[in-house]
């Protein structure tokens, strides 16, 4: 009897040991709504504290990181070992932060994985994106989108510069419905598309922001742009650039929530415009 009580205990600790985690119930998006030390207290990760907004998608060999709920995001090539999704710097840097993802928990609503970021143990917390559901508004799915900056900063040698943006989406549940997300053929975020090829007039003062610039645009079941329309306007000159570079992102949309050719999504982005010219 003895016997028969220890050999259970060994293959239950065999079993436990080396669990392995079915690779399809991890498919999928997930939006994460907590990232928090082992001890439950809230912390920062490698893609920031739990207020901002936070996507992955995993699909069977690749897996994607978005910081805003209308972009695909950074998407890598990753391995699954048992429990673990192992992302493919594991060979280049001994210490990467977040190269392993072990998975401590996961159903049809909740996955949790834990991670090594700054020499400390965390863990993220994801809900599955299928629990949010697009309402119709008038025959059409609309989205308010977050405010992007977009700014230029002067270089040390004269007449150079660099673009960048600033885009900050928060984790709530108005970012958690899916929508149409951008997938630039050169992988860049909508925000980098836009700050990139915006052109600047010198007139410009430096360090002022300008008005803001809103406008609103329909995406189709095929991910095609159409019936863009000017909001709020600040001058021609940027109104034009706005309205011009938004056309050109026409195909470059994923739809994701349009299965019916009659429906449509309008998107509304506001910009605002920062020249840090010397």
């Amino acid at each position: 009897m003895r016997k028969i009580v220890l050999t259970s205990v060994l293959l239950t600790t065999y079993f436990l040991c080396f669990s392995q985690v079915d690779k399809h119930k991890v498919i999928g998006d997930w939006l994460r709504i907590k990232t928090e030390t082992l001890e439950e207290k809230e912390t920062k990760g490698k893609f920031g504290y739990s207020s901002e907004y936070l996507r992955i998608s995993i699909k069977k060999n690749k897996m994607s990181f978005g910081m805003t709920p209308y972009d695909k995001g950074v998407e890598f090539d990753y391995d699954f070992d048992k429990d673990t999704i192992e992302m493919p710097f594991k060979n280049l840097f001994l210490h990467a932060p977040e190269t392993y993802y072990f998975i401590e928990n996961i159903n049809d609503s909740i996955l949790k994985l834990k991670t090594l970021f700054e020499n400390s143990e965390i863990r993220y917390i994801f809900k599955n994106q299928k629990i949010f559901h697009p309402v119709l508004i008038d025959s059409l799915y609309q989205f308010n989108n977050d405010t992007i900056f977009l700014i230029r900063i002067p270089l040390s040698t004269p007449g150079y510069y660099d673009k960048t943006f600033v885009s900050k989406a928060f984790s709530n549940n108005n970012n958690f419905i899916p929508r149409p997300i951008y997938n630039n053929s050169g992988g860049s975020s909508f925000g980098y598309y836009m700050s990139w090829n915006l052109k600047y007039d010198e007139k410009i003062v430096k360090f002022k922001f300008s008005k803001p610039i809103k406008i609103s645009f329909l995406i189709d079941y095929k991910g095609r742009v159409s019936n863009i329309q000017l909001l709020e306007s600040f001058n021609d000159f940027y109104d034009k650039q706005i309205i011009k570079l938004v056309t050109k992102t026409n195909k470059d949309w994923i739809p994701n929530i349009i299965s019916n050719p009659n429906n449509y999504v309008k998107m509304i982005f506001t910009f605002v415009i920062i020249d840090k010219n010397n």
